[in-house]
């Protein structure tokens, strides 16, 4: 009975790799929590001192697993580092019988500080670490949270990659939630002058983690959104599966925002796995922050998530993200529900952009009742650019149901038309088909 011991922090350095963090101890009694992981150490730049190794931080150490009873120790962060941030630690399993999984740890910041007169040979890529992994459930709890991805050129803003989110953990294997997905680390938001050479320039944000799945009974976890940059959005993560007896799917992260370039797209929402459950709601694409008339791609949604297998609606599709300049998104498409029962998902709002996104077409419905999604609208035209096409909407199941609407096509902008309306879906033997969309 008692605690597993935490591990210790990793060393610092001055012109190299730091230390690792240690790993958290395991709990062997009936009842304890596993230990918590140590950060890993931070790798510095003394200006009075020059090595030749590469400057990187010591990854976080993983948390340990606790007993019969407890909740799983938490990873260590990740420690900061001039060039390359370290890895979070992963999250510890929970109790075997009850408790959940440990969180996982924080990836660290890359690019602390500039290297000016780098070794030959030597790694200066200003990369975030990735985010740990949620440690699982036992029996009966919920899993952790991914961690966070680091970020990319923390101090100098400088070309760097974000780090990736940790995916979340797995819920109990009879009952429990699934954790959720960490968010994607951030890049650099600007250029420097005069790169190191041979050194990474690509200023992408960091991809979300996947949400976890649930056991038995329970939720799926959310996917983490993706992270911002310069010349790319990171996409967000997936939504964790449902229970696999029933149990609602998790939700698609957001796409990560881009400054120019392309944005990231939006996690596609979780399947409801068992025989009862909502598919989950696709993530939101990413938007374009520039203005001016530049190749700019705005993230697509994410689709929906199917429902369960006898019973369950569809998620809805995510909405496109917006490109002022370049072009806007398209929507997600809306989940099926492939059971007997349940309504489609509706599918996601185009993004508005100089080059119109188009909507997500929606669900169809469950094999005997239930009524079809709503297709998306489709976004509105510019002056010399026409309106984008609405998504067609789903069709209805066969004995009972209304089939989806078509989603109207966007607004004329001016000297171009407006976007063609979505096909509306077929209806059941019982109701009636869906409405076309109305053109632009």
């Amino acid at each position: 009975m008692g605690d597993g011991g935490d591990g210790g922090h990793g060393g610092t350095s001055n012109a190299g790799t730091a230390g690792s963090g240690g790993h958290g101890g395991n709990a062997r009694g009936l009842f304890g929590a596993g230990g918590d992981g140590g950060a890993g150490g931070t790798s510095y730049l003394d200006p009075f001192r020059s090595g030749n190794w590469d400057k990187f931080g010591g990854d976080g150490g993983n948390g340990g697993a606790a007993g019969v009873f407890g909740r799983g120790g938490a990873g260590g962060a990740g420690g900061d580092a001039v060039a390359r941030g370290g890895a979070g630690g992963h999250g510890g399993t929970g109790g075997r019988l009850l408790g959940n999984g440990g969180d996982g740890g924080h990836g660290g910041a890359g690019g602390i500080g500039e290297i000016l007169n780098p070794a030959d040979g030597e790694n200066t890529d200003k990369f975030g670490g990735a985010g740990g992994n949620g440690g699982a459930a036992g029996l009966l709890g919920d899993g952790g949270t991914g961690g966070a991805g680091g970020v990319g050129g923390a101090g100098s803003n400088g070309p760097a990659r974000g780090g990736a989110g940790g995916d979340g953990g797995a819920g109990g294997q009879l009952l429990g939630n699934g954790g959720d997905g960490g968010h994607g680390g951030a890049a650099a938001t600007r250029d420097i002058p005069l790169p190191a050479p041979g050194e990474n320039t690509d200023k992408f944000g960091g991809a979300g983690g996947n949400g976890g799945a649930a056991g038995l009974l329970g939720n799926g976890g959310t996917g983490g959104a993706g992270g911002s940059g310069l010349k790319r959005g990171g996409d967000g993560g997936a939504g964790g599966s449902g229970g696999s007896v029933a149990g609602n799917a998790g939700g698609g992260g957001a796409g990560g925002i881009a400054t120019e370039g392309v944005a990231g797209a939006g996690g596609a929402g979780g399947s409801a796995a068992g025989w009862f459950g909502q598919g989950g709601t696709g993530g939101a694409g990413g938007d374009i922050l520039a203005s001016k008339l530049v190749p700019t791609s705005a993230g697509r949604g994410g689709d929906g998530g199917a429902g369960g297998m006898l019973a369950g609606s569809g998620g809805a599709g995510g909405q496109g993200g917006t490109s002022n300049g370049g072009t806007g998104g398209d929507g997600g498409d809306g989940g099926h529900a492939r059971g007997l029962f349940g309504d489609g998902g509706n599918g996601g709002r185009a993004g508005f952009g100089r080059f119109q996104g188009r909507g997500g077409d929606g669900g169809n419905a469950g094999l005997l009742i239930g009524n079809g999604g709503n297709g998306g609208w489709g976004a509105a035209g510019t002056n010399s650019v026409a309106g984008g096409r609405g998504g067609d909407g789903g069709d209805a199941g066969l004995l009972f149901g209304f089939g989806g609407n078509g989603g109207d096509g966007g607004l004329s902008g001016g000297l171009a038309g407006g976007g063609e309306g979505g096909i509306g879906g077929r209806g059941g033997a019982i109701g009636a088909p869906g409405a076309p969309g109305a053109h632009g």
